[in-house]
């Protein structure tokens, strides 16, 4: 059984993984996905495919609305075979939608929301996408004629490299800090950061990348780590002040981001600023 459903993303990041596959297109605004620690942008007629157990992040950037396709591992369907499923979730990536595969998806999605409680239906459009899909990367030389570049975590990451090219002017990075220092209390989205570069969130997602080696995402939580750093070892403020004032969602929030990088606790790093600097 195929759960499908129309939903939006919040704009706060949120990490999760499951134990299932998961299909996922843009129908309208912008999501930011990293997915096994490689991020671009799922907007209108974009998706991207997220192999189970496969850790990513996500968010959404103002108004927007997803297709959402889970796919269990040990679910048997007559209407797609395991071959097709394996083939679309060897590995996961982010793809582009053709003509055909964009006017279906949105019908699909409109007749999904129009007879909500109908699970019949939106299993039947679920696996006719999935299939469409399907028929059109059964080779690679099918992917960019078909498709669209269909972008796996081995080749360029969100743009097509037979014609593509990244500017070679570099990225304003002084610019970039501080317009993130001075927001960092607050929601960041790649759409603000590019307006700051004059380029598409798409386009400077792809630049940013290739001229730091970070998202745009890991970058911004890179510079709240520092900040919240800073706070606890220089300030007595407490831990929700220090997360509100270094754009974490919360207490936990924070602690998480802290713990994953430093591999420390809050008190712990305060604690260990006060005993290397005692007060004479």
């Amino acid at each position: 059984m195929h759960a499908v459903e129309v939903m939006s993303l919040p704009q706060q990041s949120k990490r999760h993984q499951h134990s299932f596959h998961q299909l996922v297109v843009g129908l309208e605004g912008t999501t930011e996905f990293e997915i096994a620690g490689k991020g671009s942008w799922v907007d209108s007629g974009k998706g991207c495919l997220v192999p189970s157990d496969c850790s990513h992040y996500f968010c959404g950037c103002g108004e927007n609305r997803i297709w959402v396709v889970n796919i269990p591992l040990n679910g048997s369907s007559s209407h797609i075979s395991p071959e097709i499923v394996e083939r679309l979730f060897n590995q996961p990536g982010y793809f582009e939608l053709d003509p055909e595969l964009r006017q279906l998806i949105h019908v699909a999605a409109r007749e999904v929301q129009r007879f909500p409680h109908n699970t019949a239906l939106a299993q039947h459009l679920a696996v006719s996408f999935m299939l469409a899909v399907g028929e059109r990367i059964q080779s690679i030389a099918n992917v960019k004629t078909c498709v669209g570049p269909l972008v796996k975590y081995n080749g360029e990451l969100g743009i097509n490299a037979s014609n593509s090219k990244l500017p070679n002017a570099p990225l304003d990075f002084c610019r970039l800090e501080s317009y993130v220092e001075r927001h960092l209390h607050q929601k960041i989205s790649i759409i603000q950061l590019a307006r700051q570069a004059c380029l598409s969130p798409s386009h400077f997602h792809a630049v940013f990348k290739a001229q730091s080696g970070l998202t745009p995402h890991q970058y911004v939580t890179q510079l709240r780590i520092q900040r919240a750093k800073a706070l606890l070892t220089t300030t007595s403020l407490s831990l929700i002040d220090i997360a509100q004032q270094a754009g974490f969602s919360s207490q936990s929030a924070l602690t998480h981001a802290l713990k994953q990088k430093t591999g420390q606790t809050p008190g712990q790093l305060r604690k260990w600023s006060h005993s290397a600097c005692p007060s004479m």
